[in-house]
């Protein structure tokens, strides 16, 4: 199965693919694991060969564009695998050096264009297009997500079995407000995000660079807010036919 999420700049795409990504982990992660040992298993005995047994779900991601990470239990993080879409294939006769995925493997690549782009290629490694267009035979998912499809290697883009335009995103904890609307519900204003800094207050993407990610129970009970006063004016919340900065939740952190 190979999956195209394309659209706008902003439209949620990554988004969409992440998403996919962690539910496939949640609801498929041991069914996977499974799968995937047995099949190598019996690689091994058929062609006497000695293939590696991964030892969690074989999710793999582009490095290093693509990097994810997220709590699955009590001081428990999943990290899926790294590899180079650019290197993805099987051997063939033009002994092209490739990067083998194991049968049953999911992999995720964004901005797909960068990678194969339709006019940057002048010669599709027939190793890759192999590796394509036997996918199916290995059991294997793919997940791209590109600005324009129609700007993907051709030979790719046919190979398609679903495209994805992303309409809307609702997220489940609606933490993007006004100051107002965010006062009004109790939120307490810790300034901008440099201010709040400061204070030792920081967003979520800088709690998990500093190693202490946010809790569901922090996100779910989330009071203190900061205000991100440089950005786009397409990011800006129009609100009774004014725009206004957008606030995000900040959590106390104690930097090690």
């Amino acid at each position: 199965m190979i999956t195209f999420i394309f659209g706008l700049r902003g439209a949620g795409k990554t988004a969409l693919m992440t998403y996919f990504l962690k539910s496939m982990y949640e609801q498929k992660r041991t069914s996977m694991l499974r799968f995937t040992r047995d099949k190598i298993a019996w690689l091994n005995e058929l062609y006497g060969k000695d293939f590696s047994m991964p030892t969690q779900v074989p999710i793999f991601v582009q490095h290093p564009n693509y990097k994810v990470k997220f709590k699955v239990g009590y001081e428990e993080y999943f990290t899926p695998y790294k590899f180079d879409i650019g290197r993805f294939g099987i051997p063939t006769e033009d002994n092209r050096d490739v990067q083998l995925v194991p049968p049953g493997s999911a992999l995720f690549v964004p901005e797909l264009q960068d990678i194969f782009n339709s006019r940057g290629w002048t010669e599709y490694p027939r190793a890759t297009s192999a590796g394509f267009e036997k996918s199916r035979q290995w059991w294997l998912q793919f997940f791209f997500d590109c600005q324009r499809p129609r700007s993907v290697e051709v030979t790719l883009r046919e190979l398609g079995d679903r495209f994805i335009t992303p309409l809307k995103l609702d997220h489940k904890y609606n933490f993007v407000m006004t100051r107002t609307e965010w006062e009004e519900q109790g939120g307490i204003y810790r300034g901008g995000l440099g201010k709040a800094a400061e204070q030792g207050y920081y967003t979520i993407r800088e709690c998990e660079k500093m190693g202490q990610p946010v809790t569901a129970d922090e996100l779910s009970q989330a009071k203190d807010f900061a205000m991100c006063k440089m950005f786009y004016t397409d990011y800006l919340i129009k609100k009774d036919g004014k725009n206004h900065p957008p606030c995000i939740p900040v959590f106390f952190r104690i930097k090690k």
